[in-house]
This record gives C-alpha cells, sequence and structure tokens, in this order.
C-alpha cells in the first residue's frame, strides 16, 4: 500500500485548495519580481527629473508621517524596518529641511508625534505629481484593453495589504 493510502481522510489535501495555494504562491512570486523594477524605475528617472533635495527614503518617510498621522518614531521605524535610531537620524534631516515637524506626545513625554510641514506637503505632493507623470508614459505603452483590469487587480492588492497591515 502507499503512503498516500494510509493516511487519515482528514490528512488528505484538498487538490482545489492545493491548486489555490499554488496559484497564490505564483502570484506572490510575480509581486515580487515585479515590484523591484517600478521602484527602481522611480528611483532612476523620477527623482533625477523631481527638482527634490529629499532622498528616496525621505519621500518613503513623509509619505508614511502623511499616510499615518499621529505616529512617532517608533512606528515610523517599524513601517521601514531600520532601528529607532536610523529613523530618527532621517527625521532629523527633514526637520532641518523644513519637511518635518516634531511635537511632543501629551500622553507620553518619552514619545514625540510627527507631522509634515507646509513645505513637506507641498514637497510630497510634487515628487508625487512627478512620479504619475512619468509612470503614466510607461503604462501608456501597455494595451488599453489590459488597464481596467491592472487597475482592478491593483485596488484588489491595495485593500487586501491595507486590510493585513491593519492588523499587523
Amino acid at each position: 500500500m502507499k503512503a498516500a493510502e494510509t493516511r487519515p481522510a482528514s490528512d488528505k489535501v484538498d487538490p482545489a485548495s492545493r491548486d489555490k495555494t499554488e496559484r497564490n504562491s505564483l502570484v506572490a512570486a510575480k509581486v515580487m519580481e515585479t515590484v523591484p523594477y517600478i521602484m527602481y524605475y522611480i528611483r532612476s528617472h523620477v527623482l533625477r527629473q523631481a527638482e527634490t533635495p529629499a532622498s528616496l527614503p525621505q519621500l518613503r518617510v513623509m509619505a508614511f508621517i502623511k499616510n499615518c498621522p499621529g505616529s512617532g518614531l517608533s512606528r515610523l521605524a517599524e513601517s521601514l524596518g531600520v532601528a529607532n535610531a536610523t529613523a530618527s537620524t532621517m527625521v532629523d534631516r527633514l526637520v532641518r529641511a523644513g519637511m518635518v515637524a516634531r511635537t511632543n506626545d501629551p500622553s507620553s513625554r518619552r514619545n514625540v508625534i510627527l507631522s509634515l510641514t507646509v513645505a513637506g506637503e507641498e514637497h510630497l505632493l510634487g515628487s508625487r505629481s512627478v512620479a504619475i507623470e512619468e509612470l503614466s508614459r510607461v503604462i501608456a505603452q501597455l494595451p488599453p484593453d489590459k488597464l481596467a483590469g491592472i487597475e482592478e487587480s491593483l485596488a484588489l492588492l491595495k485593500a487586501a495589504f491595507t486590510e493585513a497591515n491593519a492588523k499587523i
């Protein structure tokens, strides 16, 4: 008798479930393969064209602060995957550049709350506009009949990862 035939029915993997898991893994691999190409394009083309004193990591800091109002250094560091000291150094530079403001957290003297200044918001908006314009040049080369599907897929991914991140 083969090993598979001796397993209890509860141990057998449903073929449909296995197929779905394999498909999910293939899609995840495609995402992991694709995102670096997009980020490389943004780094190499968009930042070169934008009149920006901020690096891409600094723009990521600013985007995090905009998207997560009321956050402090620890949450920023966790989001970026860096040490608190590294996040603090990045924020210090942005504070000196007039892009970010730090205020004391009224609920904890040891913490600060980060926010964008008006200049920081304007800079982030300008950089985002340049990025959208540049990315749209590449997207314009795609078949028009595929764009709705790409847009729908991106919306689904955003919703799924927004939900997944909320659970962390």
